[in-house]
């Protein structure tokens, strides 16, 4: 394995934008790590990675999209069988930073991964994504952290901040501002979210038809969704259930005075599969705010909640 410093890597004459030489130093680190030092990279053509480099950038590091594109940075592990993986591709890794699409593009496409750790980075202005994983053939066992999506900028309305249709990974410590959907879990297999909190309103195109999290499975048996200590900020769906679901210690709160969004709904459940709301807060600030609507009955437990500005069950 290489590590290479994208300082040695200059532009060279004739390259109007930072994408060659950024391709350049990670082709030349293949399983390897790439450190791009702080300052503001400009990309007018993708940074996409199928060589297993993983990515360090410095705190106040920023790639940001000058054009048109899918993704400003796409990592593909490239599918392969378990039995023939290398240990060198396990745990890659991309780590600090921020990724701003600038309404240009999408921000970060993960997939193909195996044991994936992503961390400590700001993903700003998404198109249709912040992060995107997977929709593609396989991907296992992310341990995401300490990650920040915000739409700064308007005129993105309908995009999503974290969707993924992969499974067994575990998302902590995230906060989202002003993404259309805060999250959405397509697959529901084994994913686990702590700490999460998705609010809109700072930005007013993302408040319209605003859900903090749209819970699914690939079929409804399929889907095992954990929220825990999660915080639906400000939609007008808080939780938007497709699957089984366990929603322990989290919240729904509707900041009604200062953004004025009423109609607003904490729960609804679209399946007839068994769901968990437990030890969690539901807020009423706003004249037609609605606890819960879909499935009744015994597959839908409630247990130990607390309800206050008259919101009842």
């Amino acid at each position: 394995m290489k590590a290479v410093n994208l300082s040695s890597y200059p532009r060279l004459q004739g390259e109007t934008d930072d994408s060659p030489r950024i391709a350049r130093a990670v082709a030349d680190a293949p399983e390897g790590q790439l450190y791009i030092p702080a300052d503001r990279y400009y990309l007018a053509s993708p940074i996409i990675i199928t060589n297993k480099c993983s990515i360090e950038m410095q705190e106040l590091t920023v790639l940001e999209a000058v054009k048109e594109m899918d993704f400003v940075l796409t990592w593909d592990g490239l599918s392969e069988d378990v039995e023939t993986r290398t240990a060198q591709s396990r745990n890659c890794f991309l780590k600090g930073g921020t990724i701003d699409a600038k309404g240009f593009a999408s921000c970060l496409h993960l997939t193909n991964y195996w044991h994936f750790t992503l961390r400590d980075m700001s993903l700003l202005n998404g198109k249709k994504y912040g992060l995107r994983v997977g929709h593609d053939p396989g991907g296992v066992e992310i341990i995401a952290n300490n990650l920040y999506f915000q739409c700064t900028q308007g005129g993105l309305a309908g995009n999503i901040a974290l969707s993924t249709n992969h499974t067994d990974s575990h998302y902590t410590d995230i906060i989202v501002v002003d993404y259309t959907i805060g999250v959405e879990d397509l697959s529901g297999g084994s994913n686990r979210y702590t700490r999460v909190h998705v609010w809109v309103g700072a930005v007013r195109d993302y408040v319209p038809n605003s859900i903090c999290y749209v819970l699914k499975g690939k079929t409804e048996d399929e889907g095992e969704i954990l929220l825990v200590d999660c915080y639906a900020d400000t939609g007008t769906i808080g939780f938007d259930i497709y699957t089984h679901v366990r929603i322990l210690g989290c919240a729904y709160y509707n900041n009604y005075d200062w953004i004025g969004l009423d109609d607003v709904l904490c729960i609804r459940n679209n399946t007839t599969k068994p769901v968990l709301i437990a030890d969690s807060f539901f807020t009423k600030t706003s004249p037609k705010a609605t606890f819960y609507k879909g499935v009744p009955g015994e597959r839908v437990t409630f247990r130990d909640n607390i309800f206050r500005g008259g919101l009842t069950y």
